[in-house]
């Protein structure tokens, strides 16, 4: 079984076995990592959070299939923030509840 490691406030890590909602929820991470990828080689930039979900309506015009990306393993919306000049996608994990980055939360981050 593979180990996600999630970084806590950049002093120590958890490991979460990978398996069900978390390995479907990694995946969707990963594929809306993608889409901010695709905006940075086509505008030079990260989106802000607003520029990103447009950018992927155009990307993607199936409904279903952006319905799909932007949920977690736990049928959650995912988040799309910013933070400065970070961009964080993030779960909030299976306890579904916004513990800010720690316990069981879910996240890339992706520098400018």
């Amino acid at each position: 079984m593979a180990l996600l490691t999630a970084a806590l406030c950049g002093l120590c890590t958890l490991n979460f076995t990978i398996d069900g909602p978390m390995r479907r929820t990694r995946e969707n991470l990963e594929r809306l990592h993608q889409v901010v990828e695709t905006y940075r080689q086509t505008y030079g930039r990260l989106p802000t959070a607003t520029e990103f979900m447009v950018f992927k309506k155009m990307l993607i015009p199936d409904l279903a299939t952006r319905y799909a990306m932007a949920t977690d393993g736990w049928g959650r919306g995912l988040w799309v923030c910013r933070y400065g000049d970070v961009l964080v996608l993030r779960s909030l994990g299976p306890n579904g509840i916004d513990d800010k980055g720690g316990v069981d939360d879910v996240w890339i981050e992706i520098e400018p």
